[in-house]
């Protein structure tokens, strides 16, 4: 495996959340990875690797960006990327107080649910996106009522 692969899978394994976006995914792996990685490069990179890594691409909802030079309106996309291989222990430590159990499930359930997502259909990517952020929302829920 490509050493910028291999450090995004250890990123992802051990982070929290089942996926991350492609730009939170760069800076977590600062300099481990390469100085000047750029979102185009990691995602080839990850893309050589799809045994590995699910890649989805997900409109931002309503709001758009202005394409540079043309002034026009094109959708914002939100790149996620999921490791597909399960965290090396669970994601808030063996001995989480309060809801690890429900934190675990919810974690590997997404990160399941993207196995199955059609890449190519939109909506099957808008309705993963929304659950995605559903669980990051409801872990921080979960998380300030257990500390």
């Amino acid at each position: 495996m490509h050493p910028i692969a291999r450090c995004a899978e250890e990123t992802l394994r051990a982070h929290p959340d089942p996926a991350l976006r492609l730009a939170e995914l760069i800076e977590l792996m600062g300099e481990r990875a390469h100085r000047g990685l750029t979102a185009d490069r990691l995602r080839l990179i990850l893309e050589q690797h799809p045994a590995s890594f699910r890649i989805l691409d997900a409109l931002g909802g309503v709001r758009n960006t202005v394409a540079p030079g043309t002034g026009e309106l094109r959708p914002i996309r939100r790149t996620w990327v999921i490791a597909l291989g399960a965290p090396r222990e669970p994601p808030h430590g063996p001995g989480a107080p309060g809801g690890a159990e429900t934190l675990r499930r919810l974690r590997e359930g997404v990160r399941w649910l993207a196995r199955g997502v059609d890449a190519r259909s939109q909506v099957d990517v808008s309705r993963w996106d929304v659950i995605a952020c559903t669980e990051r929302e409801t872990r921080s829920v979960v998380e300030q009522r257990a500390g």
